[in-house]
């Protein structure tokens, strides 16, 4: 079914920009010439400004922010046309992977 393989294709986009995105902000911070810093620590610099590679991964940085908002945006329309579906298998993929408490299935007793 083309929806499925459609929703496998953008999980795994997702995740591979969910990559991408940081690795090359970090590399854009390192061949800057700035110091690289991470939550206020400033991490050891191992590279130098390389202003060619800055801007092409610049570049890498930037069209993966794009992609991640269109892959989370198609993401979103999918889980607004599952739920709004008339058989409901929004609810039965979501109840499926449930299983009754041994209390609701009456194996445990109390006395």
């Amino acid at each position: 079914m083309w929806q499925a393989r459609l929703a496998k294709t953008t999980h795994a986009a997702l995740y591979a920009a969910l990559i991408v995105m940081p690795v090359a902000g970090y590399l854009g911070s390192v061949w800057s010439g700035y110091p690289v810093k991470w939550f206020g620590i400033t991490l050891p610099a191992w590279g130098t400004a390389v202003p060619a590679l800055k801007e092409a991964i610049s570049v890498v940085h930037v069209s993966t922010s794009w992609a991640l908002l269109a892959l989370v945006g198609l993401h979103v329309a999918g889980v607004v046309h599952h739920a709004l579906r008339a058989d409901g298998i929004a609810m039965r993929m979501t109840l499926a992977r449930r299983r009754p408490s041994p209390a609701a299935r009456g194996m445990l007793t109390v006395d």
